[in-house]
């Protein structure tokens, strides 16, 4: 009994601890925060912009892509669905600026030396990025919904005559579309948020491939202390945002 009583004082320490942390450090910010700030207003909204331009595109590119993969996944186990799911915990798994480097790389190789005028230090660059670093995630989350889907009722929809094609839209895709909304959802915060990588592949030009992570870091580099504040606070909102919606989807409906 008495351990028990122990232990149940510990789990609540630990978890007070955690709360607390993040509690102060989100604190901290508006104590930093100068509320007579100067904002660049034009430049913020430029940054803005690209970024949620550009995971809106990268996102829909991970839909287009990343659906009929996330049901070849699921479906269909052998030494090929294997290796793709093992090549997807590349970009979970490894520094965002390491994959962008290894894309700038590739670029500067006889197979990528064609596209490195249309992706490197443009906007497509940023688009690419983005795509790179949320498509293991979009897979992974919808992956996951297809999964919980039974076999039978596609097995039962081919006895009834439908084909292969037939059986993805009409079935398996309105079953998993819970999973298909919380990784696109994810997705979009991801990649809006989304730094190394673009970093690497787009650069830091002001005006044109500016991303809000990326404006974020030059005014943090350059000591613009309440610029850096109001940008992070636009970020935490988009997160917590994302998360408060994600969260009561799910709480909702099973995924």
């Amino acid at each position: 009994m008495r351990e028990r009583k122990y232990f149940e004082k510990f789990i609540f320490f630990a978890s007070f601890l955690v709360l607390s942390i993040y509690f102060f450090l989100f604190t901290g910010l508006f104590f930093a925060f100068d509320w007579k700030i100067n904002l660049d207003s034009y430049r913020i909204v430029n940054a803005i912009k690209n970024s949620l331009l550009a995971a809106i595109l990268s996102t829909f590119l991970a839909f287009i892509i990343g659906t009929p993969t996330a049901y070849f996944l699921s479906r269909y186990k052998h030494s090929i669905s294997n290796l793709i799911d093992t090549i997807l915990e590349f970009p979970l798994i490894i520094s965002p600026a390491a994959l962008g480097a290894t894309v700038v790389i590739f670029f500067n190789t006889p197979l990528g030396q064609g596209f490195k005028d249309f992706f490197l230090f443009s906007f497509s660059g940023i688009v690419l990025a983005q795509f790179l670093t949320v498509l293991g995630l979009f897979i992974r989350i919808l992956k996951s919904s297809i999964d919980q889907i039974d076999p039978k009722y596609e097995l039962i929809a081919s006895l009834f005559g439908a084909n292969k094609i037939q059986v993805f839209l009409y079935i398996v895709f309105p079953m998993s579309k819970k999973g298909l909304i919380a990784a696109i959802i994810l997705s979009l915060a991801k990649s809006f948020g989304e730094f190394g990588a673009t970093l690497m592949v787009a650069g830091s030009i002001a005006y044109k491939t500016e991303t809000l992570p990326i404006y974020l870091y030059y005014q943090l580099s350059t000591a613009n202390i309440s610029q850096a504040i109001f940008s992070i606070l636009i970020l935490i909102t988009i997160a917590f945002s994302t998360i408060i919606i994600v969260k009561n989807y799910t709480n909702k409906t099973n995924i």
